[in-house]
C-alpha cells in the first residue's frame, strides 16, 4: 500500500507537530488511518454540547453511542471519566459533552 499523495497525512502529522505533540488525538488517529485507506468506525468530532446535539445519529447502527474526550492533556481518558456509552437518542449525547 502506498501513502496517498492528496496530503491528508501530512496534514494530521503536521498539525500535531505544530501544537507541540508527539502523539495523536483518536480522531485524528482514525483520520490518519481512514486516509491511508483502511476502514475505521464512523464517528464524529465535536467540540462543545451545541455541536453533539446537532449530530445526525441516524448512520449510527446498534443501540448505544461511545461518547468519548479527546484532549492532550488526558491521554488516559477512562481514568478520568472521559468515556460514556449511552443509549442512541439525540437529547442524552449533549449531556457527557458539556461536563
Amino acid at each position: 500500500m502506498t501513502a496517498p499523495t492528496d496530503g491528508r497525512v501530512a496534514t494530521v502529522l503536521d498539525r500535531a507537530r505544530v501544537e507541540g505533540r508527539d502523539a495523536l488525538l483518536e480522531p485524528e488517529a482514525f483520520a490518519l488511518v481512514a486516509a491511508l485507506g483502511i476502514r475505521v468506525p464512523l464517528q464524529r468530532f465535536v467540540r462543545n454540547a451545541a455541536e453533539a446535539a446537532a449530530v445526525d445519529l441516524e448512520p449510527f447502527s446498534g443501540a448505544h453511542l461511545v461518547v468519548k474526550v479527546a484532549s492532550p492533556a488526558l491521554p488516559h481518558k477512562t481514568a478520568v471519566g472521559g468515556v460514556a456509552v449511552l443509549p442512541r437518542a439525540a437529547a442524552r449525547v449533549p449531556t457527557p459533552v458539556a461536563h
